[in-house]
């Protein structure tokens, strides 16, 4: 599924409709980036190449969850709260980012269960 996902993002409709995908992470970039540099969602496509790399937050802060990072890409992107949707496996992620006005849903098994 996560490979659907992840192609449909990257088609043609998507960039058409102006569909932004966005990285909020509290992995080390050192391990995560080549990781999305090396996942193929498509033939010829990787993870890496379907990211609007402006809108790329990873690091760590304790205790804060998800909520710096949207902060941080809400006002680099510009995009209305109400035109973003978070989607994240950790409920405390979730849960801070509920009062920006985001759309975010919490999929407790990743993108896995998407279509069940």
């Amino acid at each position: 599924a996560v490979q659907r996902v992840w192609a449909m993002l990257h088609s043609q409709e998507a960039r058409q409709c102006g569909i932004r995908v966005a990285v909020a992470s509290s992995s080390q970039q050192r391990k995560a980036r080549p990781l999305l540099e090396t996942m193929q969602v498509a033939p010829g496509v990787v993870m890496a190449d379907v990211i609007d790399q402006r809108l790329f937050e990873m690091y760590y802060r304790r205790g804060e969850f998800k909520r710096p990072h949207l902060e941080a890409l809400l006002a680099k992107s510009g995009v209305s709260p109400s035109d973003v949707m978070f989607v994240d496996d950790n409920a405390d992620n979730i849960s801070s980012v509920r009062g920006l006005g985001i759309t975010a849903v919490h999929v407790p098994r990743g993108l896995s269960e998407i279509g069940r």
